[in-house]
């Protein structure tokens, strides 16, 4: 008979198995020395742990000082931000099961697997995906730490916000908004400021010239100072004591800076009428960890009442494109 018989053949498939990778960093001073290697074996999970599939990482300037050695103290490894999927759970870790998609913080995650502290940990919001969350944990908790904890911002009042365009200033920008406070920002690029701009900021002047910053704010306030929360980051050309010159008697002035920043006496010598808090997110991660879950927790509160949308972010595809 012309009947035919099909037969099954095995064809190569288009999808390219990829084995798994880190970055691995010689020596801290120079970005160039990081290279992609591969990720023969992944560190046991010991107890308190989870094992993740790393699935986006979100780099910071605290990664940029780190491998260039400029951090205060000893950093670790880069890489801390991350989203990703739980793959294998430590003893006594209750909050976390396996195959839930997290994100948080796991020091040292640039790679494809990363063993990552239970605390650090929560899910991620179910409507962002694994790159919006990986730009947020240690950004929203300074700023859910600096505005609404310590700073206690309302409605009404007028906020400096230094560096806007950066992760920590355009949180900030969001949680101002969401009580109803006026933004004050700072920026460097002419793009930024437009960027700014079109978030609905109306008063916009240099991160890069003090003297610009002064004259500008000047004009913004009638020459009077009505600020009443400067959130900082810039210790260049004089901006700390031009800030403060801003700063309403009675002002708050909450420092995220590291670099050539006032210690407290400093601080109380000039105005003694301020308060005045340095924050530092990773003290809190080694100190206080569950405390840092909560806020990560309440990142999730923020995403559900609508006062919390994914920042604008550059994504880079792939460790071996390298950083």
């Amino acid at each position: 008979s012309d009947k035919t018989r099909g037969v099954r053949r095995l064809v190569r498939s288009a999808v390219t198995a990829k084995a798994a990778i880190r970055l691995n960093m010689p020596a801290r001073g120079s970005l160039t020395g990081l290279r992609p290697v591969p990720q023969a074996h992944r560190r046991p999970v010991v107890p308190g742990f989870v094992q993740l599939r790393i699935r986006s990482v979100g780099l910071n300037f605290r990664d940029v000082l780190n491998v260039m050695g400029l951090y205060p103290g000893d950093p670790g490894p880069p890489g801390a931000d991350c989203s990703g999927t739980v793959v294998e759970v430590g003893e006594k870790v209750e909050h976390l099961k396996l195959a839930d998609d997290i994100f948080g913080e796991a020091p040292g995650c640039l790679g494809t697997y990363s063993l990552g502290p239970g605390p650090l940990l929560t899910q991620k919001p179910s409507t962002w995906s694994y790159e919006e969350a990986s730009t947020m944990p240690v950004i929203f908790v300074t700023v859910e730490e600096s505005l609404n904890d310590l700073a206690k911002l309302k409605k009404g009042e007028k906020v400096l916000i230094h560096a806007a365009a950066g992760g920590v200033g355009l949180v900030a920008i969001q949680y101002a908004q969401y009580v109803g406070a006026e933004v004050y920002a700072t920026a460097g690029a002419t793009e930024k400021h437009e960027y700014l701009r079109s978030l609905g900021v109306k008063y916009i002047t240099s991160s890069r010239s003090g003297k610009t910053f002064e004259e500008d704010m000047k004009k913004f306030l009638d020459g009077k100072p009505e600020i009443d929360v400067v959130l900082n980051s810039l210790s260049h050309d004089d901006y700390i004591p031009r800030s403060l010159a801003c700063l309403k008697h009675g002002g708050r002035f909450i420092e995220i800076g590291k670099r050539g920043i006032w210690t407290h006496s400093q601080m109380r010598e000039a105005r003694p009428d301020v308060m005045y808090e340095k924050i530092a997110a990773d003290t809190m991660m080694e100190l206080e960890p569950w405390r840092y879950n909560a806020y990560l927790k309440k990142l999730l509160q923020r995403v559900d009442e609508g006062a919390l949308k994914p920042i604008n972010m550059h994504l880079f595809q792939g460790l071996e494109q390298r950083v």
